[in-house]
């Protein structure tokens, strides 16, 4: 356990489920859910975003209101595995909006990639453009996704 887990308290732990939740809360709500003074709250969230624990705070919009009715998951295998070709598939899925998430795996399929659309036909179009025209990617395999049950990339802290 790095050292920084090991100097987080109850307090701490309490707060960061909290605002992995919704970081909207003022820090008054915050000091009444965890037990501890608002200033406190604020010296505990300055310090979780200093140390880096905190990555970023971002606004999740709603795929149905943002009229994205495709989202779809990827499964991408690779001709060569090499470090240069590697970098250039990475480089590739952060170059571009539509891609929200890109895992690097063990095993056959190399990535996982998690793709939003507008509909199936600009969908059909980017991975054209970025799968089937790559002279690395051997195959790649699409499930739509039928309906969205859990998203989230909390970590639990306990």
């Amino acid at each position: 356990m790095s050292k920084l887990l090991d100097g987080l308290d109850n307090i701490d732990r309490k707060l960061l489920n909290i605002l992995q939740k919704n970081t909207r809360l003022s820090a008054d709500i915050l000091a009444h859910e965890v037990g501890t003074s608002r200033s406190s709250v604020q010296r505990r969230i300055n310090k979780f975003r200093d140390t880096g624990l905190i990555e970023a705070e971002i606004a999740i919009l709603s795929p149905d209101l943002m009229n994205r009715k495709i989202l779809a998951i990827v499964e991408v295998t690779l001709l060569r595995y090499r470090s240069d070709l590697l970098d250039d598939f990475r480089r590739m899925a952060n170059s571009h909006d539509e891609v929200q998430q890109c895992y690097y795996l063990t095993g056959k399929t190399a990535f996982i990639v998690i793709i939003s659309a507008d509909d199936l036909k600009s969908y059909e179009q980017f991975t054209r453009r970025i799968f089937a025209d790559n002279p690395n990617v051997d195959q790649y395999q699409s499930r739509i996704v039928a309906d969205r049950y859990k998203v989230g990339l909390q970590i639990p802290v306990i």
